[in-house]
Parts: C-alpha cells; sequence; structure tokens
C-alpha cells in the first residue's frame, strides 16, 4: 500500500527558497568551498536518509554523469538532493527503515533525472511553479508516497498532466504528423501538375 508523503505545497515552497549554492554551477574540485560539488551534496543527504556517505565508486558514478549530459544534469541532481534533503524524508526514514528511502533516493538520482534534462533547463525545476510540481512529484512517486491530501489516483493524473517528457514526445509526434501530412500534399500537388502537363502534351 502506498503511504502518504508531505504535501506538494510543502515541498515546492522548500524549492522555491532554494539557497544560491544549490544553483550554481557544480565544481569541478573540491578545493572550491563557495560550489557545492554535486556529489558531496548527494552524500550528505542519503547519509542523512540512513543509507551512509556515498562509496567512492558512487561518488564516481554521480560525477560520470556529467560527462554524458553536462552541467544540466548535474544541475537539476542539485536540486533534487536539495528537495530530497528535507527533514521529513529524514524524519519518515528513521520511523519507516523498511521503506528504504535512501535506496530508492538513489535509484532515483541516478535514472530519474537523465531522459528529463533532455527537455528541460535546470532552473524549471526551481524557478518555475510547475517544475518545482513536476520534481516534487517525480520524486514522491519515486519513493512510493502519495502527497498529502490526494489519492494515488490523483497525484497520478497530476503527475502524467506535468509530465515534461511526455509533453515533449507528444510534441515531437505531432510535429512528425504535420511534416508527413505536409510532404503527402506537397507529393500530390506535383503528382497533379505532372498529369495536367502531361494531359496538355496530349492535346
Amino acid at each position: 500500500m502506498t503511504a502518504t508523503g508531505p504535501s506538494i505545497a510543502h515541498l515546492t515552497h522548500r524549492l522555491a527558497n532554494a539557497p544560491a549554492a544549490v544553483t550554481n554551477e557544480p565544481a569541478s574540485a573540491p578545493d572550491m568551498p563557495e560550489v557545492l560539488t554535486t556529489a558531496a551534496m548527494i552524500s550528505d543527504m542519503i547519509d542523512g536518509l540512513g543509507g551512509g556517505l556515498l562509496t567512492m565508486r558512487e561518488a564516481t558514478a554521480v560525477t560520470a554523469l556529467r560527462t554524458k549530459a553536462g552541467d544540466r544534469i548535474m544541475l537539476m541532481l542539485q536540486a533534487a538532493a536539495f528537495l530530497a534533503a528535507d527533514p521529513w524524508f529524514a524524519d519518515y526514514a528513521r520511523a519507516h527503515p523498511d521503506a528504504d528511502l535512501a535506496a530508492k533516493t538513489k535509484s532515483f538520482l541516478m535514472n530519474g533525472l537523465t531522459e528529463l534534462s533532455k527537455y528541460v533547463k535546470p532552473d524549471y525545476l526551481v524557478g518555475d511553479p510547475e517544475g518545482r510540481e513536476e520534481l516534487a512529484r517525480r520524486y514522491l512517486a519515486a519513493l512510493d508516497l502519495v502527497p498529502e491530501g490526494e489519492t494515488a489516483a490523483q497525484a497520478a493524473d497530476r503527475l502524467t498532466a506535468l509530465d515534461s517528457v511526455e509533453r515533449a514526445r507528444l510534441i515531437g509526434a505531432t510535429r512528425e504528423s504535420q511534416k508527413r501530412a505536409r510532404e503527402l500534399r506537397e507529393a500530390m500537388a506535383r503528382r497533379e501538375a505532372e498529369e495536367a502537363a502531361s494531359k496538355m502534351t496530349r492535346e
């Protein structure tokens, strides 16, 4: 049975008030104290959820995402890690160790944002109301939690409505359909013109 999580309003308020360090470009080396390194931020958050600090292998996997997807994915990870560092989740993890929030959060961070990073900019997840809501709902869904005050069906419907990846796919499919229709119309027009020209030649 899916458990109840914090309210969307609570989580989006947290994101709206994210400190500058969360939205800064990730540091490329630990000798830049003015900027949080993404892996360090995630490690502290996972430890707060009872999962312990990241291993060297896990930290390397985080930084490897930067090589694959650039700073965009790292900034998204920082926003997600800041969201997951909300005290509500640490309290819930201590009270429900069988929920395994740390492992689910690791999986979400490593797999749940890569595709999204192809379609939206990182500041969408912090600076835009719908972006904040989408990130909050994506994270709660990854934890098998339903937002306070909602049913599972309501939460699923709202997440579907906000899904940037699905929206991009629909827009892409619509554009492709329009392109094929235009090409068909152009082909038919050429054929009609050729047939008309052939008829005039015969006459």
